[in-house]
C-alpha cells in the first residue's frame, strides 16, 4: 500500500479491490475503472494502482 495512506483511504482501496475480485479480476481495458478509482483516492499513483490490481489478479482463485 502507498506510504501516506490514511485509514479511510485504505478502507476505500480495500473496497475497490474487493469489487475488482467480485468482477472476476478483469484485464485491460475492463480494469480501467478500477485503476481510475484507486488513483482518484489520491494515495495511489498509476503504477501503484496497477500493481495492486496485478497482485489481486495473481491471488485470484475463480470459484467454480
Amino acid at each position: 500500500m502507498p506510504k501516506n495512506a490514511t485509514l479511510d483511504s485504505l478502507s476505500a482501496c480495500c473496497t475497490i479491490l474487493s469489487e475488482y475480485r467480485e468482477a472476476g479480476c478483469p484485464g485491460f481495458p475492463k480494469s480501467n475503472p478500477f485503476v481510475d478509482r484507486l488513483t482518484d483516492e489520491g494515495n495511489c499513483t498509476l503504477e501503484e494502482a496497477i500493481d495492486l490490481l496485478a497482485i489481486t489478479w495473481d491471488n485470484y482463485e475463480e470459484v467454480v
